[in-house]
Formats: C-alpha cells, structure tokens, sequence
C-alpha cells in the first residue's frame, strides 16, 4: 500500500483477540490469532478525502453474514465513523452481545446513531439486514417483516423499491447529493462497495452489490432521481440489477443511513 497512510487503532482490551465474541456466538465466525498486531480498523488515502472504515478487520464474519459487505467509505468528517468503529473493536473483544449489536449498527451509521435509537431494541433488531436478526437471541420476539415495504417507485429513471428499514432522512440524502458531486476522484474504488457522507450528525450512504468500476457522477444522478420520488424521512429505496454491462447479473444500488444496504 505503498503512498497510503494507515492508521492502527488502538484496542482497549489488551491481549483478547478481535473476533472471539463472533467466534463463540455466531456460526462460520472465526477469530483472529491472538499473538497479532490488531490490523487496521481505518485508513486514511492521500488525495482521497474522508476516510475507508474496515469492519471486516474486526472479525470475518458478523452475524452470519460476511463482514466485507459493511466496510464503507466515509467522507468528509469521518471522525464520528473512526470513533465508532473503535467501539465495535472493543465490544466484539468484551463478549457483550447488546454491546455488539449496538456497536455494529452505529458503526455502519458512521457514528451516528442516537441516543433514543441505542436504547430502542426493536428499533435495532428491524435494522439487522436480511436473516442477521436470527443470530441474536434478544431479536427473537421481534419481526424484522413487518417493518419493510415492496412498494415500488415507477415514476422515475431507474425503479426504486422502498423499505423501511435503515431510513436516513431527506436533508442527510441531499447532502450526500452535494458531496458526490464534490468528490475529488472520479471512479469508485473496487472496494468498499459503498460512499457514505457524513456531516452535521447526520449520515447517508450509496451502496450497491458488486459492479465493476463506475464514478460519483453516475451515482448522483441516481440519488437525484431517488430524491424525486421517495420520501427519504420515511423511506430507504433500492433499485435492482441496474448497475453493470451485464443485466443479468448487474449489481443493486440502495440510499440509506449505512453501507451496506436496505434489506
């Protein structure tokens, strides 16, 4: 990684493994060996602004599903997103499963999650993507079903469907919009497979499947066209297999408050 800065994060529970929590509560899971150096939890790139947050060099795995998918780009204030992601070091190292859950949420929030939404354990459970809720016993009462939509956008560009689950807010999404159109690179690196704007306490993210390279100035074309027809204070929204050469198999591209998608 020769011209890049990277930054080791400090871990606050010496000698305890990052990964043992996952490894001994989550299936396929497995923890880092202990006699390591904690590897980078965030990187910051010359001439790139922000900074790329590393939740897969936490631990492979994060409830069930693979932890790359939550690896994001922050910009341009990731201070709250590094602060974070520190955080969840320490609470996969402390075993505390809400401590994990809660971490993990507000780290792929980029810091910012609220007080009133930590303390909301339903509120939590319903932001889990996909079958993750099922690897967390205390989100057993709860549905995760109920909380989402299959209504879809069809008065627009590209066919947005919308969910309720991990809803940023209008005024976060608009400043993602201006922030793309302000980035200082053209193309998206191959990986993270998401951008996500920070500013103001608030946070909003573009994130999409896998699709070879493309740029921010195609994305905001797509956040504008979102913006023109969902309600971002209630709403995330994705769009399917519209980005890539092969239709097929072109990628998902989803707006709301974290990286790794809607459902």
């Amino acid at each position: 990684m020769s011209g890049k800065k990277v930054v080791q994060a400090a871990v606050s529970v010496a000698g305890v493994a990052i990964g043992i929590a996952l490894y001994n509560k989550v299936p396929g899971a497995t923890a880092l060996p202990v006699d390591t150096v904690s590897p980078s939890l965030f990187e910051e790139v010359p001439g790139t602004p922000g900074a790329f947050i590393y939740l897969s060099n936490v631990s492979p795995t994060i409830f069930g599903e693979p932890a790359t998918d939550f690896d994001y780009h922050v910009s341009p204030e990731p201070s709250l997103a590094i602060e974070a992601v520190q955080r969840y070091a320490s609470a996969v190292a402390s075993t505390d499963t809400d401590d994990i859950l809660t971490t993990f949420l507000n780290v792929t929030m980029a810091g910012t999650m609220t007080a009133d939404q930590a303390a909301d354990l339903h509120w939590k459970c319903n932001e889990l993507s996909g079958t993750m809720a099922t690897s967390v016993d205390a989100c057993a009462a709860f549905s995760t079903i109920g909380e989402r939509s299959a209504d879809l956008e069809k008065r627009s560009r590209w066919s947005w469907v919308r969910s309720a689950a991990h809803v940023a807010n209008r005024g976060a999404v608009q400043i993602l919009y201006g922030a793309l159109g302000n980035a200082a690179y053209a193309n998206f690196p191959s990986s993270p497979r998401s951008w996500c704007n920070n500013a103001d306490g608030s946070n909003a993210c573009i994130s999409w499947s896998t699709v070879e390279s493309w740029n921010h100035n195609y994305a905001q074309q797509m956040v504008s066209d979102a913006m023109s027809v969902v309600d971002f204070n209630q709403w995330s929204a994705q769009a399917n297999r519209i980005l890539g050469s092969r239709k097929r198999s072109a990628a998902d591209v989803c707006i709301s408050n974290r990286a790794d998608g809607c459902t």
